[in-house]
């Protein structure tokens, strides 16, 4: 018997003990038609869903619906998934939170609920299933927004519109590992895709791990997210484009298994390539205690944060370190002309990168696509308080299995923002402090 249908044995005889029971509110009428991958399996989803759910905790499986689509949340419905539910993708499968529609996984630190891939442990690996996809209508600034890897005549593609607090529902102690795939070239979905997601969606204790493409990608849209864990993921950490002007606090990109062309840890754009670097609404986050960890062996050139295209943003608090080719790299005369004014990394510190220097000569002969920005000198000036100096991350910040982020003793940086959002006493440098959040509901399994 094939290993991936032994998984799935033993799943269905979980999956009919879980189901359906009014202690636990299951309810698989209308997910499934038995068919597919659906087959002679009750836990199972390769139907839309078009009625207010909620699944029950236990183990269930994602299909591709039978016309090969992905399976969609209707607009107007609300998709509940109970604490310690595990729902295992098969290749090609995905799920679908398109505007109007919302998602509410609310795990706990003891039961996490856990997106992964239906192949047996062992065997699975990055790009296993497609990740998980909201989309929102919260402002972005793409003329006529639509995710890039749904076909164009796909109406749930579509996203963005006029209101910043926008509820596409929760996510709280999450895991999504091994998605991602690519629908045609440079057009991939990630492990969580947010396009024109609004403020009102919580995203907090979220980890995205050994995903095939990026980590978290934010398309514009207005969401702030918390506690999140970007760990081995293939290309970028934490990606944002179009306009997102959202919030983040205590964030770790544990980016050491980059193998795209240009993994990174940050990633941040305005605009695609050739278009309007200075298009509003801007991208231009705000994000406070974060650590960044690269590795010197990924294959391909990587680096802290590439900031591009008209982007901005202000990032507080930071720790990069040990990215093979540099700290941050600013690119573009859009972006540059916003240094110290909507773009500053403060109070941060640069450690063992690019082989120990921090940063790469980038501004001469062909390199020179920043009209001359030296990040070596404007990121260092004395206004903006970063330093080059150990942070102190121990040893097991790149160890692949049970890593450790908190460093041995804490710098000081600055008090976050007082706006509401942000917590004003994480005045540490580093995305943790005292309090290790990663504990008890992350995990990091290599296949």
């Amino acid at each position: 018997m094939h290993r991936n249908s032994v998984l799935i044995a033993g799943l269905l005889a979980t999956a009919m003990a879980a189901c359906g029971s009014e202690e636990d509110g299951g309810n698989e009428v209308g997910l499934n038609d038995g068919q597919g991958g659906c087959a002679g399996i009750t836990n199972c989803l390769n139907l839309d869903v078009t009625t207010d759910t909620r699944l029950a905790a236990g183990d269930w499986i994602l299909s591709p619906r039978n016309d090969g689509g992905y399976v969609t949340v209707a607009s107007g419905v609300t998709l509940e998934i109970a604490p310690g539910t595990t729902i295992r993708g098969l290749t090609g499968a995905a799920l679908i939170v398109p505007r109007g529609a919302r998602i509410v996984a609310e795990g706990t630190e003891a039961e996490p609920i856990v997106f992964t891939s239906a192949k047996e442990e062992g065997s699975r690996a990055g790009g296993d299933w497609g990740g998980l996809l909201i989309l929102g209508n919260a402002p972005v600034n793409e003329p006529s927004p639509h995710f890039e890897a749904l076909p164009a005549s796909d109406a749930t593609g579509d996203y963005g519109g006029d209101d910043v607090a926008d509820d596409s529902g929760i996510l709280r102690y999450v895991r999504i590992e091994f998605a991602g795939f690519t629908y045609a070239t440079d057009k991939e979905f990630n492990a969580l895709t947010l396009c024109g997601v609004g403020n009102s969606t919580v995203i907090d204790y979220v980890q995205v791990h050994r995903g095939s493409d990026d980590g978290v990608e934010l398309f514009g849209g207005t969401a702030d997210l918390r506690h999140v864990i970007s760990s081995q993921n293939q290309d970028d950490g934490f990606d944002t484009d179009f306009g997102w002007s959202g919030r983040t606090q205590f964030l770790v990109v544990q980016h050491i298994n980059g193998q795209s062309s240009d993994p990174n840890g940050y990633e941040s754009d305005n605009r695609p390539d050739g278009q309007d670097y200075n298009a509003l609404p801007r991208t231009e986050p705000t994000i406070f205690n974060a650590t960044l960890i690269g590795s010197a062996s990924t294959p391909t050139s990587s680096r802290g944060a590439v900031l591009r295209r008209g982007t901005a943003g202000i990032y507080g608090n930071h720790i990069f370190a040990s990215f093979k080719s540099s700290a941050v790299d600013v690119r573009d005369s859009a972006t540059t002309q916003g240094f110290g004014a909507r773009l500053a990394v403060q109070s941060s510190v640069f450690w063992s990168n690019a082989g120990g220097v921090n940063w790469q000569d980038e501004s001469s002969g062909s390199a020179n696509n920043d009209n001359g920005f030296e990040e070596a000198v404007a990121f260092m000036a004395d206004a903006l308080a970063n330093v080059a100096v150990d942070p102190g991350l121990p040893a097991a910040s790149t160890h692949l299995t049970a890593p450790s982020f908190q460093p041995a003793s804490f710098l000081t940086g600055l008090t976050p923002p007082a706006d509401g959002f942000f917590d004003t006493s994480a005045t540490f440098i580093g995305g943790i402090g005292a309090d290790d959040w990663t504990t008890g509901w992350a995990s990091y399994p290599e296949d």
